[in-house]
């Protein structure tokens, strides 16, 4: 029997409401941006990417829930209110102009629990943004947006398959800040 591997990411995964303002929102850019093949992402597939792992084999998949699962963060809110151009993989995003720390907090977490793992990790650092049209061959304008909220109080383990996003499981965070502390006797 072959060992078979699913294509994995950690994500924030928006609420269907949210997904709707940033899918009306790629809509709106779409006669800026410029493009033959020009495409709008599915509704149902916009996310926050917080780390790729790519082919991640199924046997770690466990592991992989487990280290996720013991991630303890307070829940935080995002303001997407900027839009953005990456010109080398021809997409426009929407973006934070100051994101939170708990942001990035959690990003490493999940790099340094992966990395514990031994699983091989995108080198890239963390660039928050939600993807929002591919096959863009100029920037549509690069304008500050008036800001969409999002509080997250959960991230997702993902898979993809042929095109399409599937959420594995969802992970929540702690309603507090507030750390247990322990008493010695």
């Amino acid at each position: 029997m072959s060992d078979t591997s699913q294509r994995l990411f950690f994500a924030l995964w928006p609420s269907p409401e949210l997904q709707h303002h940033l899918h009306a929102l790629a809509w709106q850019l779409q006669p800026q941006a410029h493009g033959p093949a020009l495409r709008v992402m599915q509704r149902e597939n916009l996310h926050l990417t917080l780390l790729f792992l790519g082919n991640v084999p199924t046997a770690r998949l466990a592991e992989l829930i487990d280290m996720a699962a013991d991630i303890r963060l307070p829940p935080f809110t995002l303001a997407l209110d900027k839009l953005g151009y990456f010109p080398e993989a021809k997409v426009a995003w929407a973006g934070i102009r100051q994101p939170p720390p708990t942001l990035f907090d959690l990003a490493m977490a999940l790099r340094r629990g992966c990395t514990a793992l031994g699983l091989p990790l995108d080198p890239r650092p963390l660039s928050p943004h939600v993807t929002l049209l591919r096959k863009v061959q100029a920037p549509p304008p690069l304008t500050v947006i008036p800001p969409l909220h999002w509080a997250v109080d959960d991230f997702a383990l993902v898979v993809s398959v042929g095109g399409s996003y599937r959420v594995l499981r969802r992970f929540g965070f702690t309603k507090t800040d507030v750390q247990k502390s322990e008493v010695s006797a």
